[in-house]
């Protein structure tokens, strides 16, 4: 069943640039009001047509009321996935159901590091544990790699996310073999279609 808001296919809506989002929010909205585009970093819409618009100062806007403050970035990981990040690293989930969000906040757990891609959130703990949220297809985790790391990254080439246990690179989702690599590693930053939060 398709939905729309205001008259547009939501799933269209996922794919907007934010200049294009904005203005579709400011001409059938009030939400936007007196913000100006500099002001805003991202804006998502949800499957359940929430609009969720963050603010370059932190502010979380959902269906033009403040929701949230001091969130850097969100996580779009389906119209019924949407998280808040905070600027100290806490998951808060914006839409879905409770068992998804208790699990991936974690008593609002203070992650040490977060990676961020368009299927999956990798998060993890200050006592070196991973928590995992999204679509795994076709892939496989060693769950002694969930326990224990020293830290979580990124290798470019391979497109891979990796982790580091006792000074060791391995893959995560066992798409590459670094056994005999020194791989270069992205620790922290931003690339297209992922995002690394660390300390």
């Amino acid at each position: 069943m398709e939905v729309k808001l205001f008259g547009v296919d939501i799933v269209d809506l996922y794919n907007y640039t934010l200049d294009k989002a904005y203005n579709f929010v400011k001409d059938n909205t009030d939400y936007l009001m007196d913000i100006s585009i500099d002001e805003v970093k991202d804006i998502n819409f949800s499957a359940t047509k929430d609009i969720i618009v963050l603010l370059r100062d932190g502010t979380v806007i959902i269906n033009g009321k403040k929701n949230l403050n001091n969130i850097k970035s969100l996580a779009f990981m389906s119209g019924f996935s949407i998280f808040a990040i905070s600027n100290d690293h806490v998951i808060i989930c914006l839409t879905g159901n409770d068992e998804v969000s208790n699990y991936i906040n974690n008593d609002n757990c203070k992650y040490r590091k977060i990676i961020v891609t368009p299927l999956v959130i990798v998060a993890l703990t200050t006592d070196g544990d991973i928590r995992l949220f999204g679509t795994l297809c076709d892939q496989v985790v060693d769950y002694k790699l969930y326990f224990d790391l020293d830290d979580i990254g990124y290798v470019e080439e391979n497109d891979d996310i990796i982790v580091i246990k006792d000074g060791k690179v391995f893959s995560l989702f066992h798409q590459h073999d670094y056994s005999n690599e020194k791989p270069d590693v992205l620790v922290e930053g931003q690339l297209d279609d992922l995002e690394i939060i660390g300390e």
